[in-house]
């Protein structure tokens, strides 16, 4: 696995993570702040799951037509 990808995966888990505890903190009263919190840590963590399902998207495209490259 290349280590861009890698470090996405582990900064996305981590804001992942984050938004969630913070959520849960709004959700139990924690205030705006937690509300503001977990808006601020859950959008680039969604981006990030987007670009890690755009990259094994891309990746497994590729990997397929270097099989049937292979095959003709």
């Amino acid at each position: 696995m290349d280590r861009r990808f890698l470090a996405l995966f582990a900064l996305t888990t981590t804001l992942l993570v984050l938004a969630a505890a913070a959520g849960s903190s709004a959700a139990s009263g924690g205030g705006l702040l937690a509300g503001a919190a977990a808006t601020a840590l859950g959008l680039p963590a969604l981006l990030g799951l987007i670009a890690l399902a755009r990259i094994v998207y891309l990746d497994g495209k590729a990997s397929a037509a270097r099989r049937e490259g292979r095959r003709s």
